[in-house]
């Protein structure tokens, strides 16, 4: 699997264009490491991308960690630990990839 075939396949990046979702994959190459994630580094740059992307497209451009919403009168706040360390959490390929950092990082007892 491809990076470029892993990004496709959610659905809140698939309005980006084939220009775009490159730009996007090579912003995310110096975050994932090929000597790390073995054979899994095309799967990982994916995710860290569309993780990325994702992010990018939130209301406002805001890429920063998501703390809470407002919709009208109506909001929402969040906390938590995982706010503090990363925002892998606040989207699916995020989650997806954090996921993968914990396989290699503790072996196959997550996967």
């Amino acid at each position: 699997m491809t990076a470029l075939s892993t990004f496709n396949l959610f659905a809140a990046v698939k309005g980006l264009s084939e220009e775009d979702k490159a730009l996007f994959i090579e912003a995310a190459e110096p975050g994932v490491s090929e000597s790390y994630f073995g054979s899994d580094y095309q799967q990982a740059l994916g995710l860290l991308a569309c993780h990325i992307a994702v992010m990018a497209q939130r209301d406002g451009g805001e890429a920063g960690a998501l703390t809470g919403k407002r919709e009208g009168d109506m909001s929402v706040s969040y906390s938590g630990a995982s706010l503090l360390t990363d925002d892998y959490g606040q989207t699916a390929p995020g989650m997806m990839l954090r996921r993968l950092i914990l396989k290699h990082h503790m072996g196959e007892i997550v996967a």
